[in-house]
């Protein structure tokens, strides 16, 4: 198991990590990639959302990983990237859901 350190770390960049006290020192080279992250803020439809957001990013193709039912992190590549995981997510944010 490795610590993070607050270091801005995003999917693909290149870190150096101290193998005696195994913690994450420091981005080399950031890969250019952005996360987008999504919570829950509504836990009572977290259930009910779940497994539709969870095909929508699936269909979608952008890699995500998810955190329990309630967070999930978007790598976010370029501008198509970003647009698409906004719409996936932009309904359910303005109705308060997420």
């Amino acid at each position: 198991m490795y610590s993070i350190l607050n270091v801005g770390l995003h999917f693909g960049d290149l870190v150096t990590v101290d193998l005696d006290s195994k913690l994450l020192l420091r981005v080399i080279r950031p890969c250019g990639l952005r996360t987008m992250r999504v919570a829950f803020t509504n836990l009572a439809k977290r259930r009910e959302l779940y497994p539709d957001l969870c095909k929508k990013l699936m269909d979608s193709h952008l890699p995500h990983e998810w955190h329990a039912t309630g967070y999930v992190a978007i790598a976010v590549r370029d501008q198509r990237d970003q647009e698409l995981a906004f719409n996936l997510f932009h309904s359910s944010v303005a109705s308060e859901q997420i």
